[in-house]
């Protein structure tokens, strides 16, 4: 802990007065915001060097605490360079690498301000407010989608009382696999992927394990998956599984074998703008790797299973018309709602009927 006269910095770290969630492995990790295993890393860089290099950007990760200070503020380490994409042509740098800053218990929270970054790799502080009135408040930090963070403390009044934030409503997270999309490319903000609107929605935790241009259904990362105990798994991979659509069922039987009574959403794949032109590639593979998706599905029903489901992105994100993304195939802000809209209340009533 360092302080001045004015601020008490207070590092983010286990063991520490802050609630660190939507990392997996972060007291394993020592607390690396890293999304995987650092003891795993020789085996998932061999399986995949891109998934270890995303897995150091802490999408939809959150800081959560209570405090009457009448200041806020942030001071950032980032990470090495590669690890971290500032200059995404398709999304903003506060998409990237700003965290987003929520006031107000899970359930009813305000999103107020982000920070700015910043070029190079230098210590980047950040004033969120000073000079408050002094109450209790609740915030929630989101971590950046695309950037890697060393190291991160928070600024507070040196004689504020800080407490521990409200218990989510569901016990266990809702933990997603999948791709780009996943991983909230492109929303406008890091806390604006899919599935962080929809752990809003349902006052839930979430874990995120997207990893851009890279959920092609590695077996390692099922049985990382099946080490986190969660209330939902939601597979999300196709869009990244054009030649790998052979490991999908595994993928899934897997998670299924590790944890008989956990529900499994198999998620469809959004329609990218440029498929209403049914004679390209990509929509031609839309229906081959659907095949193997509902295959996958009614095995599993057959075999007894009650709680597998498929949730139909597909049907909310269609070809043509005014394309919620920024590219034909990124979701902007309004293509990320539209799936969370229809999302949220399929999971409430998945984590209600199973008791998670």
């Amino acid at each position: 802990m360092a302080s001045d006269a004015n601020t008490c910095w207070l590092k983010v770290e286990p063991n520490s007065v802050f609630t660190v969630n939507g990392l997996g492995w972060y007291n394993q990790n020592n607390g690396s915001f890293c999304r995987l295993p650092l003891s795993r890393e020789k085996e998932i860089a061999a399986a995949n060097p891109s998934t270890w290099r995303l897995s150091q950007c802490p999408v939809d990760a959150r800081i959560r605490f209570k405090t009457d200070s009448s200041q806020l503020k942030l001071r950032i380490t980032p990470g090495n360079d590669e690890s971290s994409r500032f200059d995404m042509w398709h999304m903003s740098s506060v998409a990237v690498s700003g965290i987003d800053l929520y006031i107000g218990a899970p359930g009813n929270q305000d999103f107020w301000l982000n920070t700015h970054p910043k070029k190079g790799s230098d210590i980047c502080d950040h004033v969120f407010f000073e000079k408050k009135v002094c109450q209790m408040r609740e915030f929630t930090l989101y971590l950046p989608s695309y950037t890697n963070i060393k190291a991160l403390e928070i600024g507070l009044d040196p004689n504020a009382m800080i407490s521990a934030p409200s218990d989510y409503k569901h016990k266990k997270p809702i933990v997603i696999y999948g791709t780009s999309i996943t991983q909230g490319g492109c929303a406008s903000r890091c806390s604006n992927s899919f599935i962080g609107i929809t752990g809003r929605r349902l006052n839930s935790d979430v874990i995120n394990l997207g990893f851009s241009g890279s959920g092609n259904g590695d077996e390692l990362l099922a049985e990382l998956m099946s080490q986190l105990d969660a209330s939902v798994y939601i597979v999300d991979p196709l869009a990244n599984m054009n030649e790998y659509m052979h490991r999908y069922e595994k993928f899934v039987n897997i998670l299924r074998s590790r944890h008989p009574e956990i529900p499994i959403v198999l998620m469809t794949e959004i329609h990218f703008a440029y498929e209403i032109d049914d004679q390209l590639e990509s929509a031609k593979k839309y229906g081959l790797k659907h095949k193997i998706l509902f295959e996958t599905y009614h095995k599993l029903k057959e075999s007894g299973d009650k709680n597998v489901y498929v949730f139909d992105a597909g049907a909310i994100i269609k070809a043509g018309g005014d394309h919620p993304t920024v590219d034909g195939s990124h979701l902007t802000d309004a293509g990320f709602y539209a799936i969370a809209e229809k999302l949220a209340p399929l999971l409430e009533n998945i984590i209600k009927s199973t008791g998670k």
